[in-house]
């Protein structure tokens, strides 16, 4: 794993089951850490539960069970994730979203009735911090100053990955999720976005996990891919997944 600095998100004996109709999907993780600055990303086929995982660590999904959950904040201790996750306390949970991670869905996920510096100063106000100055570097970090006035519809899909990776980071979280960042986009705009999102993220040293099918291009950015295992467990309608990555 390429890390610089300590642990800022520890998870142990995840587990969470979905159900459609009389098929059953389980998802398990033994164990996953994320370290300041480090990049992990989550491959395999669509259905694995890649966006399950994620869901969990965006703490927008409840697991059914959990054995550790650590945000460990720098000159703060670490919060009992699990601990809420267990009592699904709304309050706490929402908290430590909008303070100390980032999300970057497939196609942008932008308000369509907001500009792009008010979508990405969103993520400012929800956090408390003051946005003019941090909305204005991070759009010029990113090369959308000149579209700031516009609408999400007048973007092209690449320039609004672009506004969704400046909203993810504009507030200094200390995660930014990924779900499939490139999927959408052709190869050549795939490489730039990927290349803009993991350059953003190490310069502030945040750690990054992303859901991709692309393990090829990943690896040339120095990912470390968690090994996921697919079984039926001898029922057919219990289909098993489990992402796995080495302490």
């Amino acid at each position: 794993m390429t890390a610089i600095g300590n642990a800022v998100l520890t998870v142990e004996d995840l587990s969470v089951t979905r159900r459609s109709q009389d098929i059953a999907f389980s998802l398990t993780v033994p164990y996953l850490r994320l370290d300041r600055g480090s990049r992990v990303a989550l491959a395999g086929p669509s259905g694995c539960g890649k966006s399950t995982l994620l869901d969990c660590l965006a703490l927008l999904l409840r697991p059914q069970a959990i054995g550790r959950f650590l945000l460990t904040r720098p000159g703060a201790g670490a919060a009992d994730i699990a601990s809420h996750l267990r009592r699904w306390r709304d309050d706490q949970l929402a908290d430590i979203r909008r303070l100390a991670m980032g999300y970057v869905p497939q196609t942008g996920g932008l308000l369509p009735f907001l500009s792009v510096e008010h979508n990405v100063a969103l993520a400012c106000t929800l956090a408390g911090l003051p946005a003019d100055a941090r909305v204005s570097g991070i759009l010029r970090s990113v090369g959308l100053e000149r579209h700031r006035h516009k609408k999400p519809d007048k973007l092209s899909v690449g320039e609004r990955q672009r506004v969704a990776i400046a909203r993810a980071l504009v507030h200094e979280p200390l995660v930014v999720i990924a779900d499939e960042p490139t999927s959408a986009l052709d190869p050549q705009t795939a490489e730039r976005i990927l290349s803009l999102l993991v350059g953003e993220a190490e310069r502030r040293g945040v750690a990054l996990i992303v859901a991709t099918h692309d393990v090829e291009r990943i690896r040339r950015y120095d990912f470390t891919v968690a090994h996921q295992e697919v079984g039926a467990n001898g029922d057919p309608r219990h289909v098993q997944s489990m992402f796995r990555l080495d302490r």
